[in-house]
Formats: structure tokens, C-alpha cells, sequence
């Protein structure tokens, strides 16, 4: 990664990832029958990549269709579909992973927040081994990818240690891109709602962060902590446990962090406080 990238520049990227396949309007048998056949292809890593990716523009169809809604999709997902998308965003070539991405994308976008929740933890390792591939393309996808889950979805718990446990990676592009998660995270992820074991774990990664080898990662440390200290009492803990240097080196990132345009921290603000207060949502609403 470019010394020239810094956390802000990381963090106001657009997302690149657009949904064009075409709906497929299908009721709940039809859909069963579409995705057990799409399973089987995407299942199969050595078949053409031309027939794997547009089986998963078939699925993408399918829910960009509405399937989302269907009792049983989630079901559906799991048993039919979710090992052969997790082999295609494992695999080589960036454009089957950036049609795996895509799908991943349409699930989180047109699929009931209370349905999703649970599934984004099934696609995240996959999607974090991804970060530090040299091909531009691949890693790229996969970091919109999880961008566009924190940012327009809530996680499970599970999904918010996966994304915590990514910054102890050694290589230092994941660490980079998980703080860039955890940042996003901070103000997309209500805090009241985080268990108090993910909570400490988030504010022990901007003391490690802070000192951290990587400039980049230490700068998102800073301004994580600044994210922190306007929703929870938690950071105090943490500005209690620096010494003056690192006090001083955060205090001076503060007017980086209030310069950062706040319309890029929460685009679907609205939705998630009213997934919070249990407020469900119509898929068919969503469907463009």
C-alpha cells in the first residue's frame, strides 16, 4: 500500500460494487429449484469460470428479484449456496471474485437486516483473506465488500471479532484495512449494542494500534479513539492507559477526525436505528 494513502483517504473511497443483473421474479419453489442448481455449479471450483460467474449472476437475479423475503431463503443460502460463493471469493481470478462480491453485496442490501445479520459472518473470512492480495482487483472487491456490510447492515457479535481479530494479522495491509473496518464500524454499529467482550476488545486495539510499525495503521488508531470517545465512557479508559507522547500524537488527530465530512460515516443511518428499535424491513421495498 502507497505511503501516500493515508486512513482519511482510505476511508472516503467510493464503493464500486453496482448491482446489474437482472431480476428474476421467482415464488418460493421456483427459487428453490434456481438456487439448488446454482449451488452445484458454483460448488464445482474447476468448472469454466464463464458458467461460475454467471450462475452467480443468476443468484443475484434471484434476489434482486425479492427473494430475500421467501421464509426459507436464508435456509436456502446456507445449504445450497454458501460453500461454492465462499470457494469463488477465495479464488484467483478477479472476476469471479468480483461477481462473489456482488452477491455478497445484493444478500446484505435486499435481504431483511434480522435475516442478514447472522450470514455476514459466514462470508467474512473469506473476504478478509482476500485484503492483502496483489491483485488490485481482488482486493479491492473484497474490501467493499466488507465496507458495504459494516456500512449498511448490522453484524453479530461473531462477525464484530472476525473484523477485531484482523488487526493482529501480520501482514500489514489486513491490519490496515481492518482498522479502516473498526473505524467504520464505530459509527455505523450502534456501541449500547456491542457486548461489553467486544467492546474491550475494540478499545484494546487502538492501544495497540497506536504502536503499531505501520504509520497508517497508527493513524487510525487515533482517529478510532476519537470515534470511541464521542459514543462511549469506555475510552476514557483508554486515554487513562497512554503515556504523554501518544496523548499528545492523538490530541493533534482530532481536528483531522472532525474534518471528515460526516455524510460519509453514515449513509444508511436511518435504516439501522430503525433495525435497532426492532422495526423490520419490506425487501420488496428495497428492490430497485
Amino acid at each position: 500500500m502507497s505511503r501516500k494513502v493515508d486512513a482519511v483517504a482510505l476511508i472516503t473511497q467510493d464503493c464500486k460494487i453496482a448491482l446489474t443483473a437482472a431480476p428474476k421474479q421467482k415464488d418460493e419453489q421456483g427459487f428453490a429449484h434456481d438456487v439448488e442448481k446454482i449451488g452445484v455449479k458454483i460448488q464445482d471450483v474447476k468448472r469454466n469460470w464463464t458458467e461460475r460467474v454467471d450462475a452467480m449472476r443468476e443468484l443475484q437475479g434471484l434476489v434482486i428479484g425479492g427473494a430475500g423475503r421467501f421464509r426459507g431463503f436464508k435456509e436456502a443460502i446456507r445449504d445450497k449456496v454458501m460453500h461454492g460463493l465462499i470457494a469463488q471469493i477465495s479464488d484467483l481470478r478477479s472476476q469471479v471474485v468480483k461477481e462473489a462480491c456482488t452477491c455478497v453485496v445484493a444478500m446484505c442490501k435486499l435481504t431483511p437486516p434480522a435475516v442478514w445479520e447472522d450470514m455476514a459472518a459466514w462470508f467474512l473470512p473469506a473476504l478478509i483473506k482476500q485484503l492483502p492480495v496483489t491483485v488490485l482487483a481482488i482486493s479491492q472487491a473484497s474490501n467493499e465488500a466488507v465496507r458495504f456490510l459494516i456500512e449498511n447492515n448490522r453484524l453479530s457479535m461473531q462477525a464484530v471479532r472476525m473484523i477485531i481479530e484482523g488487526t493482529k494479522f501480520k501482514n500489514v495491509k489486513t491490519r490496515v484495512r481492518s482498522f479502516e473496518h473498526l473505524f467504520v464500524l464505530a459509527h455505523h454499529m450502534p456501541l449500547t449494542h456491542m457486548h461489553q467482550t467486544e467492546l474491550d476488545m475494540l478499545c484494546h486495539c487502538v492501544i495497540t494500534g497506536l504502536s503499531d510499525t505501520d504509520p497508517i495503521v497508527r493513524q487510525f488508531a487515533r482517529l478510532l479513539y476519537w470515534a470511541l470517545e464521542k459514543v462511549t465512557p469506555k475510552a476514557t479508559e483508554v486515554w487513562a492507559r497512554l503515556g504523554d507522547q501518544k496523548r499528545r500524537q492523538v490530541s493533534e488527530e482530532k481536528k483531522v477526525y472532525q474534518g471528515i465530512d460526516p455524510e460519509i460515516l453514515r449513509p444508511m443511518q436511518n435504516m439501522y436505528a430503525r433495525e435497532w428499535d426492532g422495526v423490520g424491513l419490506d425487501t420488496r421495498q428495497l428492490v430497485e
